[in-house]
């Protein structure tokens, strides 16, 4: 099952029945990172964060798996004598999801190479001053909380087929190296590997899967290649036949 929706998430999420959806995989847009995700103030991001969280947890099986990638960001300084703003995206996003019932899980890391990310230390590099020194953003965080359950994970196992197995090598750390996709005419894409390690390690056969910010449909393809039922949501008409046509042709 493949379910591609056009629309506002926050209206779309709203016709999907309750409880009815196991993992929900999603990056969505960073605070005025990009020229089609703009808000006043952070606060109203961080207000709209919860809007769709609070749908997320509407649409989740009791036990479900939510993971959110997300990077900090900057709020650039708008002249010599201000101060830029760093905003802790990953932290502010866990708070939220704590406060709707959801657990901690895991925080993953995405390790991208140094020289696919933007260097903060020009200054630095001259000057050598205290204070001064920066780290370049060389990581981005994959959130994973659960739906809160007053069943154990182990109940819910004995729930699904058991007979599948996590074949092969697997990972035993937090930390995934690879590289950002570059290929993609989406301005903001996703890598292919997000849905592959969350897929792997939180879903079985048949699940369904939801992705209410679908983008250029990555997580759809992978939800085709592996065996999983995918809703996938897009406000943006351009971007939504771009995931359409790239995931019929997978």
């Amino acid at each position: 099952m493949i379910d591609l929706r056009l629309g506002n998430c926050l209206e779309v999420m709203q016709t999907i029945p309750e409880k009815s959806i196991d993992v929900v995989i999603t990056s969505p847009p960073y605070f005025n990172a990009k020229e089609y995700s703009h808000w006043n103030t952070y606060e109203d991001y961080l207000n709209w964060c919860d809007l769709w969280i609070k749908e997320v947890n509407k649409t989740l099986v009791d036990g479900g798996i939510l993971a959110i990638n997300s990077s900090a960001v900057i709020t650039a300084r708008a002249k010599r004598s201000e101060r830029s703003i760093r905003h802790n995206i990953p932290a502010d996003l866990y708070a939220i999801c704590k406060n709707r019932n959801f657990w901690f899980v895991e925080e993953l890391i995405w390790e991208k190479p140094e020289g696919a990310v933007i260097n903060r230390n020009g200054g630095f590099s001259i000057h050598r001053h205290p204070l001064q020194w920066k780290a370049n953003p060389t990581t981005e965080k994959i959130l994973i909380v659960q739906k809160t359950t007053t069943k154990l994970n182990d109940e819910i196992i004995k729930n699904k087929d058991t007979t599948q197995r996590i074949l092969g090598n697997f990972d035993r750390g937090e930390i995934f190296r690879f590289n950002p996709e570059t290929k993609s005419k989406h301005p903001a894409p996703f890598p292919i590997d997000i849905p592959n390690i969350v897929l792997k390690y939180y879903t079985w056969a048949n699940d369904v899967v939801l992705d209410p910010f679908m983008g250029s449909g990555t997580t759809g393809v992978v939800c085709k290649s592996l065996g999983r039922k995918f809703i996938g949501i897009e406000q943006n008409a351009n971007y939504f036949e771009m995931a359409k046509k790239r995931i019929e042709q997978h």
